[in-house]
């Protein structure tokens, strides 16, 4: 499967509620935003990115390959495995508390 967002979709993919998803053999690129978004308000999903490629997003400090920003009251679980990242400047992985 291939996610193409020509520069101006918002997120290749983004998670809002969800027990597991997996990424698995996947091409997602040219997002505005974010290439892989999990940004949930409850519970704790399980996201997988497995043997992928993931290349340019973000058109800010803000935004970038992969961005986990689960709510308060939530939590969630990221693994990357196998996976090929492409980025015209830093790779940034954002856990949304700050932490990178």
């Amino acid at each position: 499967l291939k996610l193409e967002g020509i520069g101006t979709g918002l997120n290749g993919i983004r998670v809002l509620s969800a027990g597991t998803v997996l990424i698995d053999g996947c091409t997602i690129e040219d997002f505005a935003d974010n290439l892989v978004l999990v940004d949930n308000t409850a519970g704790a999903p399980k996201v997988v990115v497995r043997d992928s490629v993931l290349r340019r997003s973000g058109l800010s400090a803000f935004e970038g390959l992969v961005r986990v920003t689960p709510g308060a009251s939530a939590s969630a679980d990221l693994t990357i495995e196998g996976a090929t990242l492409f980025a015209s400047g830093n790779i940034r992985f954002d856990y949304g508390d700050g932490n990178q």
